[in-house]
């Protein structure tokens, strides 16, 4: 939920959003491997309603009447009970290993994915828990770059390429540059 990661991002922007349609139902975990036990405070303007998504607290005798979302890296399950458990899961590979498979078929009644490969790679891997391909917003870059945007004459024809992830090495950035 912290940092400029994608993962935090998407994280923070479903918590916003949820806030608005059931503000006094929605709670935030924040995990790092364990849940945190101090949540941060944010301090910007956008984030002010994400404080008390992580300092509200569902009662356990209420936690029956729930729906919860899982996003996070490495896989893994809420510990409280809920009627409904989701995962938002991202793959990057056409199989998905079957330590992981078994925790979603055994775990989550519904997993949410970003594109159809992802689906594929879950049901061709043996996944059953139910898989619905959304979308994801890119309202973060559009809020910013309108702030940020200025108009400029260029001497020479430009391309502006847009790539949504972290960049880290492994994702080879260089070589689409190369490609391109």
């Amino acid at each position: 939920m912290t940092g400029s990661y994608s993962l935090a991002i998407v994280n923070r922007e479903l918590t916003k959003a949820l806030l608005h349609r059931q503000p006094k139902r929605t709670q935030a975990i924040i995990y790092d491997g364990k849940p945190v036990d101090m949540p941060p405070t944010f301090t910007t303007e956008g984030d002010r309603l994400l404080n008390k998504a992580l300092r509200t607290q569902i009662p356990e005798a209420q936690t029956g009447n729930t729906l919860s979302i899982v996003h996070h890296y490495p896989l893994i399950q809420d510990p409280r009970d809920a009627e409904t458990s989701g995962v938002i899961f991202f793959w990057e590979e056409t199989a998905v290993p079957q330590d992981m498979v078994q925790t979603l078929n055994q775990h989550y009644d519904l997993i949410w994915v970003a594109t159809q490969s992802v689906k594929n790679a879950l049901i061709n891997s043996g996944c059953l828990t139910p898989v619905f391909v959304i979308r994801f917003g890119v309202d973060h870059v559009v809020r910013q770059s309108r702030q940020q945007r200025t108009v400029q004459q260029f001497a020479k024809p430009t391309r502006r390429y847009l790539h949504l992830s972290s960049a880290f090495e492994r994702k080879g950035i260089d070589c689409l540059l190369d490609a391109y």
